[in-house]
Protein backbone atom coordinates (compact mmCIF):
# COMPACT_ATOMS: atom_id res chain seq x y z
CA UNK A 1 0.00 0.00 0.00
CA UNK A 2 2.88 2.55 0.69
CA UNK A 3 3.58 2.17 -3.33
CA UNK A 4 0.49 4.48 -3.50
CA UNK A 5 2.32 7.45 -2.01
CA UNK A 6 4.77 7.34 -5.14
CA UNK A 7 2.69 10.27 -6.76
CA UNK A 8 6.17 11.20 -8.91
CA UNK A 9 5.58 7.43 -10.94
CA UNK A 10 5.30 7.92 -14.66
CA UNK A 11 5.23 4.12 -15.67
CA UNK A 12 4.01 1.49 -14.01
CA UNK A 13 4.44 -1.94 -15.85
CA UNK A 14 2.95 -4.80 -14.07
CA UNK A 15 2.77 -7.56 -16.97
CA UNK A 16 2.37 -11.17 -16.39
CA UNK A 17 1.49 -10.42 -12.46
CA UNK A 18 -0.30 -13.10 -11.01
CA UNK A 19 -2.15 -10.49 -8.48
CA UNK A 20 -5.84 -10.17 -7.98
CA UNK A 21 -6.75 -7.07 -9.38
CA UNK A 22 -9.03 -5.79 -6.08
CA UNK A 23 -5.09 -5.99 -4.75
CA UNK A 24 -4.09 -3.13 -7.01
CA UNK A 25 -6.02 -0.80 -5.75
CA UNK A 26 -3.16 1.56 -4.75
CA UNK A 27 -2.19 1.99 -8.58
CA UNK A 28 -5.43 4.40 -8.93
CA UNK A 29 -3.51 6.87 -6.43
CA UNK A 30 -0.83 6.94 -8.60
CA UNK A 31 -2.11 10.43 -9.95
CA UNK A 32 1.01 10.99 -12.04
CA UNK A 33 1.22 8.26 -14.09
CA UNK A 34 1.60 8.41 -17.60
CA UNK A 35 1.78 4.59 -18.69
CA UNK A 36 0.06 1.68 -17.57
CA UNK A 37 0.66 -1.83 -18.80
CA UNK A 38 -1.60 -4.31 -17.14
CA UNK A 39 -0.94 -7.18 -20.03
CA UNK A 40 -1.29 -10.85 -19.88
CA UNK A 41 -4.17 -10.45 -16.97
CA UNK A 42 -5.90 -13.23 -18.47
CA UNK A 43 -7.93 -13.60 -15.88
CA UNK A 44 -9.64 -10.39 -16.29
CA UNK A 45 -13.50 -9.68 -17.23
CA UNK A 46 -13.81 -6.61 -16.67
CA UNK A 47 -11.39 -3.57 -15.88
CA UNK A 48 -11.21 -1.95 -12.44
CA UNK A 49 -12.81 1.39 -11.32
CA UNK A 50 -9.73 2.46 -9.84
CA UNK A 51 -8.24 3.28 -13.28
CA UNK A 52 -10.66 5.99 -13.67
CA UNK A 53 -9.07 8.18 -11.83
CA UNK A 54 -5.97 8.31 -13.92
CA UNK A 55 -6.96 10.81 -15.94
CA UNK A 56 -3.63 11.74 -16.63
CA UNK A 57 -2.66 8.24 -18.27
CA UNK A 58 -1.68 8.65 -21.78
CA UNK A 59 -0.71 5.13 -22.66
CA UNK A 60 -2.63 2.09 -21.60
CA UNK A 61 -1.44 -1.41 -22.80
CA UNK A 62 -3.96 -4.11 -22.09
CA UNK A 63 -2.74 -6.59 -24.44
CA UNK A 64 -3.30 -10.43 -23.96
CA UNK A 65 -6.44 -9.74 -21.52
CA UNK A 66 -7.93 -12.91 -22.97
CA UNK A 67 -10.90 -12.74 -20.78
CA UNK A 68 -11.52 -8.75 -21.18
CA UNK A 69 -14.83 -9.27 -22.42
CA UNK A 70 -16.08 -5.21 -22.13
CA UNK A 71 -14.67 -1.81 -21.92
CA UNK A 72 -16.56 0.35 -19.38
CA UNK A 73 -18.12 3.99 -19.68
CA UNK A 74 -16.00 5.49 -17.44
CA UNK A 75 -13.22 5.04 -19.66
CA UNK A 76 -14.08 7.90 -21.14
CA UNK A 77 -12.75 10.03 -18.56
CA UNK A 78 -9.36 9.40 -19.76
CA UNK A 79 -9.31 12.22 -22.10
CA UNK A 80 -5.38 12.42 -22.22
CA UNK A 81 -5.33 8.82 -23.75
CA UNK A 82 -2.82 8.68 -26.58
CA UNK A 83 -2.04 4.69 -26.93
CA UNK A 84 -4.43 2.05 -26.23
CA UNK A 85 -3.50 -1.39 -26.68
CA UNK A 86 -5.69 -4.24 -26.48
CA UNK A 87 -4.48 -6.45 -28.96
CA UNK A 88 -5.10 -10.29 -28.21
CA UNK A 89 -7.78 -8.93 -26.23
CA UNK A 90 -9.70 -12.32 -27.97
CA UNK A 91 -13.22 -11.96 -25.64
CA UNK A 92 -13.61 -8.47 -26.43
CA UNK A 93 -16.73 -8.23 -29.11
CA UNK A 94 -17.46 -4.38 -29.71
CA UNK A 95 -15.84 -1.22 -28.68
CA UNK A 96 -18.10 1.34 -27.12
CA UNK A 97 -19.38 4.47 -28.40
CA UNK A 98 -17.73 6.76 -25.82
CA UNK A 99 -14.39 5.69 -27.30
CA UNK A 100 -15.48 8.13 -29.81
CA UNK A 101 -14.89 11.08 -27.87
CA UNK A 102 -11.46 10.09 -27.41
CA UNK A 103 -10.33 12.67 -29.66
CA UNK A 104 -6.18 12.48 -28.81
CA UNK A 105 -5.58 9.20 -29.31
CA UNK A 106 -3.18 8.51 -31.71
CA UNK A 107 -2.64 4.60 -31.85
CA UNK A 108 -4.97 1.80 -31.48
CA UNK A 109 -3.89 -2.10 -31.77
CA UNK A 110 -6.49 -4.32 -32.18
CA UNK A 111 -4.80 -6.88 -33.63
CA UNK A 112 -6.36 -10.29 -32.96
CA UNK A 113 -9.09 -9.00 -31.31
CA UNK A 114 -10.87 -12.03 -33.06
CA UNK A 115 -14.61 -11.19 -31.99
CA UNK A 116 -14.07 -7.88 -32.96
CA UNK A 117 -15.72 -7.62 -36.67
CA UNK A 118 -17.38 -4.29 -37.00
CA UNK A 119 -15.56 -0.32 -36.53
CA UNK A 120 -18.45 1.45 -35.36
CA UNK A 121 -19.73 4.68 -37.45
CA UNK A 122 -18.36 6.93 -34.82
CA UNK A 123 -14.55 5.64 -35.59
CA UNK A 124 -14.31 8.97 -37.77
CA UNK A 125 -14.60 10.99 -34.72
CA UNK A 126 -11.04 10.03 -33.88
CA UNK A 127 -9.28 12.92 -35.45
CA UNK A 128 -6.11 12.32 -34.23
CA UNK A 129 -5.73 8.64 -34.93
CA UNK A 130 -2.30 7.83 -36.81
CA UNK A 131 -2.23 4.37 -36.38
CA UNK A 132 -4.75 1.56 -35.96
CA UNK A 133 -3.18 -1.99 -36.20
CA UNK A 134 -6.15 -5.11 -37.21
CA UNK A 135 -3.22 -7.75 -38.01
CA UNK A 136 -5.19 -10.92 -36.93
CA UNK A 137 -8.57 -10.32 -36.90
CA UNK A 138 -10.13 -13.50 -38.37
CA UNK A 139 -12.32 -12.84 -41.40
CA UNK A 140 -12.55 -9.20 -42.64
CA UNK A 141 -13.20 -6.40 -40.01
CA UNK A 142 -16.05 -3.86 -42.12
CA UNK A 143 -14.64 -0.61 -41.82
CA UNK A 144 -17.04 2.13 -41.58
CA UNK A 145 -17.38 5.26 -44.59
CA UNK A 146 -16.61 7.75 -41.86
CA UNK A 147 -12.99 6.70 -41.95
CA UNK A 148 -12.52 8.63 -44.77
CA UNK A 149 -12.11 11.42 -42.76
CA UNK A 150 -9.25 10.20 -40.91
CA UNK A 151 -6.87 12.29 -42.76
CA UNK A 152 -4.24 12.04 -40.21
CA UNK A 153 -3.99 7.94 -40.33
CA UNK A 154 -0.70 6.84 -41.39
CA UNK A 155 -0.63 3.14 -40.62
CA UNK A 156 -3.14 0.95 -41.42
Amino acid sequence: EWMGSLTGLRTLVLSFCRFRVELLEWVGLLTGLQTLTMSYFTGLKELPKWLGFLTGLQSLNLSSCTSLEKLPAWMGSLMGLQSLELSRCESLQELPEWMGSLTGLQTLDLSCCTKVKVLPTWFGSLSGLKTLNLSGCEGPVKLPEAMGSLSGLQTL
